[in-house]
């Protein structure tokens, strides 16, 4: 999740620069910037949910894992 984090501050810097000088290409950025922060969010979703299944299954004994 860091490296998503850096790239989309990286982004927005670009994006910054950008809109002065070609906004078409900043509205480019804009839309990868939205993407990739809506990508960022789902990984806060799904990783706690990784985890919680990890977690469940190493304390139950291998008798009570459903087939």
């Amino acid at each position: 999740m860091a490296s998503i984090g850096s790239s989309l501050v990286v982004l927005a810097i670009i994006f910054g620069i950008t809109l002065y000088y070609a906004s078409v290409i900043g509205g480019v950025i804009e839309w990868i910037i939205g993407f990739g922060f809506t990508f960022y969010l789902l990984t806060f979703a799904y990783d706690p949910r990784a985890a919680r299944i990890s977690i469940e299954g190493y304390e139950r004994p291998l008798s009570q894992v459903p087939d």
